[in-house]
């Protein structure tokens, strides 16, 4: 439980939330990240956000963030334990 809120309780939060930014975002361009991917293939995700951005992905500043930051361990709750749990 974070901040004494159940899973089905954040998980209301979360859905509110991106339909929120989904239906505010409408007919605009717009890219959605799965956190997870991003931190368990940060090359390929970083590269499509780039591309969605048109900008060229910085390979020094990207191999800094891979040594620095992005790692599988950020991921406190990936979805496929939150999936086993629930069901």
């Amino acid at each position: 439980i974070r901040n004494q809120l159940s899973h089905a309780e954040s998980e209301w939060i979360w859905i509110s939330d991106m339909l929120a930014n989904l239906a505010n975002t409408k007919g605009s361009p717009r890219i959605v990240v799965d956190y997870e991917k991003l931190l368990t293939n940060p090359e390929k995700e970083i590269s499509r956000m780039a591309g969605f951005l048109n900008r060229p992905v910085d390979t020094i500043q990207l191999q800094e963030l891979l040594e620095n930051f992005l790692t599988p361990k950020l991921n406190h709750h990936p979805a496929s334990a939150i999936k086993a749990v629930s069901v």
